[in-house]
């Protein structure tokens, strides 16, 4: 794909080397994240004053929802990282 691109479009050196730099910089950021850089891991959003949210354990492999909510946003990180805390110690 990219051997099509180049051939047609990147007519300029500089062009072809600023996205060289830049495929070669996702790569080496991909390497070095063991977690897919594109995925969430969590996801917190506020409903009727409270705030709901859930996080993804990679250590588990499994999801943790609060579905109560709570006030706070860090209330509620609080008590996911306790779960899952708690669920990877077991």
């Amino acid at each position: 794909m990219f051997n099509i691109l180049e051939k047609h479009l990147l007519k300029t050196k500089l062009l072809k080397k600023a996205i060289e730099e830049v495929l070669m910089e996702e790569q080496s950021l991909q390497k070095s994240n063991p977690y897919d850089i594109y995925g969430a891991d969590n996801l917190a959003w506020r409903e009727g004053g409270k705030w709901y949210g859930w996080t993804y354990s990679h250590k588990s492999n499994r999801y943790f929802f609060d579905d109560i909510g709570d006030e706070s946003l860090i209330n509620l990180w609080e008590i996911q990282w306790k779960w899952e805390d708690e669920q990877c110690q077991n």
